[in-house]
């Protein structure tokens, strides 16, 4: 990650979150995305609810940049890098929260600061829902849809209502509570 984040200009902020060491940047829409990369899951705290701890701490940049020139590492993301995670600006996290865990199969890893942390397996969360105050997309942009790929998770699909026959290969589309089109793969 150090490598990477040496090439690029646009950086907001850094932080350590416990789980993972993560840069953050906007997209051409005004879309935050994170860039991260996880520690090792067997180093993870988990607390007495057997949430995931988390927190948001300063990172040491400079070491991480200094690690990516020494170690080398590439200069790009690689093709077929798959997002691990996704955080969801909505009205009602805690109604969100019973969808993702009902519907979908998630469970809860973690709520701080009213957000909601979901995940399958013992991940730290795949998808995350919050009502923060942060700067919205350019008007016409935005998230349009995500998807989830199904395949080693937990859910039935016998639980997930379609909203639309199948599209680019996904199994079919739901709306979460905030209105967030959800693509089955």
């Amino acid at each position: 990650m150090g490598k990477v984040l040496d090439k690029w200009d646009n950086i907001e902020g850094y932080a350590d979150h416990l789980v993972s060491e993560a840069a953050y940047i906007r997209d051409p829409d005004n879309i935050g995305i994170e860039i991260y990369s996880d520690r090792d899951k067997t180093k993870w705290v988990r607390d007495s609810k057997g949430y995931v701890v988390m927190d948001t701490l300063p990172l040491d940049i400079d070491n991480l940049i200094l690690y990516g020139r020494r170690f080398g590492g590439r200069d790009y993301i690689p093709s077929g890098t798959l997002f691990g995670h996704i955080h969801l600006r909505g009205m009602s996290p805690g109604l969100a929260g019973d969808f993702y865990s009902s519907v979908l199969g998630m469970r809860l890893t973690g709520i701080w600061f009213g957000a909601r942390f979901l995940a399958y397996g013992d991940y730290h969360h795949h998808v995350a829902i919050n009502n923060w105050p942060i700067p919205m997309p350019n008007p016409g942009s935005g998230l349009k849809s995500y998807a989830i790929n199904i395949d080693d998770m937990s859910v039935k699909l016998e639980n997930v209502q379609p909203i639309s026959e199948t599209q680019c290969g996904a199994k079919g589309i739901i709306i979460d509570p905030n209105g967030f089109k959800i693509e089955i793969l």
